[in-house]
């Protein structure tokens, strides 16, 4: 979604990091939710337009003490890379709430970190949600997320993310690494958590390099 504002302090208004959620056209590098039981839609909550420097203590990308790359920018960045969806599904036992998100990795900017601080918040997001923030109502939470990161590696700035898989949800998906990246190798940076009421029975990982360095991720829960 083009924004017409400088949002990545090149010089430029209509570059793909120009636009809320990176891409050269509406949809590019978008996400998706497809279950086999009923999307209960009418009820899902979209954070998805939440303002970056909306979010109690943000930590706002600054360059000689002032925002960057300006506060026209500033201004009008959403937090969210793609979106922070809490979908409601209908499953034979009960429902349940997805809790879907996509955020930047935290590379590929400068010393202003502003892609590592915008990863970081958009974990700690869901901490604020699941404490009502925004007067959420989350109950039997599942979260879905290609996080970006790696919660052992500490360049990653992992801290909200530790603390969201550490709190409140507890990490179900499979150790193993989920991605690899040319530079740095295998990395874990593909989850899935889900509140303590669930209880984890098995999990692993799919994995084609030809079709992707991604693999997929899959676990088995119940409650």
């Amino acid at each position: 979604m083009p924004t017409g504002v400088d949002l990545d302090g090149d010089g430029t208004r209509s570059s793909p990091r120009d636009a809320q959620g990176y891409g050269r056209f509406a949809g590019q590098n978008g996400m998706a939710l497809l279950s086999r039981f009923p999307i209960a839609a009418a009820n899902a909550q979209d954070f998805t337009e939440t303002l970056w420097r909306d979010l109690p203590d943000a930590l706002r990308p600054e360059a000689g003490g002032k925002a960057f790359p300006s506060a026209e920018a500033w201004a009008i960045q959403r937090l969210s890379s793609v979106g922070h969806w809490v979908v409601p599904v209908e499953t034979p036992l009960g429902s349940i709430q997805i809790l879907a998100a996509h955020p930047t990795p935290p590379i590929h900017d400068g010393p202003e970190d502003r892609n590592g601080k915008r990863n970081h918040d958009e974990a700690r997001l869901w901490s604020l949600l699941l404490n009502g923030w925004k007067g959420a109502e989350i109950a039997q939470p599942i979260l879905l997320t290609e996080a970006g990161i790696d919660p052992a590696r500490p360049d990653h700035r992992p801290e909200a993310l530790r603390a969201l898989l550490t709190g409140p949800l507890r990490d179900v998906g499979p150790p193993d690494p989920t991605v690899t990246w040319g530079k740095s190798g295998p990395a874990r940076s593909t989850f899935i958590a889900t509140s303590p009421a669930f209880k984890a029975l098995a999990s692993g990982t799919l994995s084609d390099p030809e079709a992707s360095r991604h693999a997929l991720v899959w676990a088995d829960i119940s409650f």
